[in-house]
């Protein structure tokens, strides 16, 4: 009871982060007091560490020891606000009481996901609260559009696997058909095509999971998908006009990240083994006055500024993470919507830079789900019979 009542406290926190109605927290104070439950939840049980992300943050230290970083960019401070928030929801270090807290931290963290996801459409729905900024894309109730898109995905990958395991309930399954719907405007009025396009593909792993040796069901289902967005586009493709308008200004999907890519390249290039140091940067944008930066892409980032062996470690993580993922198998299919929320973020992390930003509300929730499937992989027959939001 009391690491749930702990789980949810901190999962206000983080979500608070995210809302541009509600007094901001500091980042130092937020870390400080994941680290304080880290280390109240560190004792009792062996632990279990993982060695590739030990060799990770080896190398995040190193990136710093090894480089002359501007003083603006405050790497030292930035990498304990990392490793505070980090130990506490990252597969790190796990015992059997981090294990619980992860787990009831997930299910609050998405709970709060799918409220922010709702209350944003109604605002606009009933006018209440528009949510609108000042370049006319929709970000609801959250501090910026991009932030919302994400936020979207999730819930409606989340609101997707529900609806497969609610075939024998059907008053229930019709509020996450629900959800699902609302989930899917608010994405496509947020216009992160980043996002869109990680939910896409993160919906189709996911059914892949599930379905996975009944190949004629998982056709069905994703046909039934689209039958589903084209039968219905009438009521929704109204809300495409900052999506349209987004494609109409680039020359491709990808151009708007394009030159961010190319600098995170150039500097791994100068320095492919150490990085140019953590949470640093020599090109594109960023701020000589506070040290707030724009890396464009995770992936970039993390090779970039950590360099080939942090970035080799946390790719193989995430590799070993989806195969495991996809083979699982458990009663309530887990392991698929694990599975299509890591795809998600592995696409999501093409188009942002927030995996090593630890005062980013997307960062809190990408670490929090290698956590979750952390606990998932060594409870594995602890879940054969048990919903991962148990």
């Amino acid at each position: 009871m009391f690491l749930k009542r702990v789980a949810f406290f901190l999962a206000l926190i983080a979500v608070n982060n995210a809302l541009a109605i509600t007094p901001n927290i500091p980042t130092d104070i937020r870390g400080f007091i994941f680290f304080i439950t880290f280390l109240v939840c560190l004792f009792g049980g062996k632990p279990k560490l993982s060695l590739l992300l030990l060799l990770f943050l080896l190398t995040c230290v190193i990136s710093i020891l090894a480089n002359d970083i501007p003083a603006y960019f405050n790497s030292e401070q930035r990498l304990a606000a990392f490793i505070f928030v980090f130990a506490c929801i990252s597969p790190f270090i796990e015992t059997k009481k981090l294990g619980v807290l992860r787990q009831y931290l997930f299910k609050y963290s998405m709970i709060f996901v799918g409220m922010v996801v709702v209350i944003s459409i109604i605002g606009k729905a009933t006018g209440i609260y528009s949510g609108t900024n000042s370049l006319g894309l929709f970000q609801g109730i959250t501090v910026h559009s991009m932030l919302l898109g994400p936020l979207a995905a999730m819930t409606l990958v989340i609101s997707l696997w529900k609806i497969s395991n609610l075939r024998k309930n059907p008053k229930i399954r019709n509020r996450y058909i629900l959800l699902a719907g609302l989930a899917f405007i608010c994405l496509i009025l947020a216009a992160s095509r980043g996002a869109l396009i990680g939910a896409v593909a993160g919906v189709l792993f996911m059914y892949a999971a599930i379905y996975k040796h009944r190949l004629a069901k998982q056709f069905k289902t994703i046909a039934l998908l689209v039958i589903v967005l084209v039968s219905t586009s009438g009521l929704w493709s109204n809300y495409t006009e900052q999506l349209t308008i987004k494609n109409e200004e680039s020359e491709n999907i990808t151009s708007s990240r394009e030159e961010l890519w190319a600098f995170r390249i150039q500097e791994f290039q100068e320095s492919p083994i150490f990085g140019i140091g953590f949470a640093s940067s020599k090109y594109g944008i960023f701020n000589t006055v506070d040290g707030q930066l724009e890396p464009g892409t995770s992936w970039g980032a993390i090779f970039a500024q950590i360099g080939i062996i942090g970035g080799l470690a946390f790719l193989i993580l995430i590799l070993y993470y989806c195969v495991f993922l996809f083979k699982s198998k458990d009663q309530f299919n887990n392991g698929a919507l694990l599975l299509g929320l890591l795809v998600f973020f592995m696409m999501h992390w093409f188009a942002e830079g927030y995996i090593l930003a630890s005062g980013d509300f997307i960062f809190y929730n990408s670490w929090l789900l290698l956590g979750i499937i952390g606990v998932y992989k060594n409870n594995n027959e602890r879940f054969q019979n048990r919903s991962i939001f148990y």
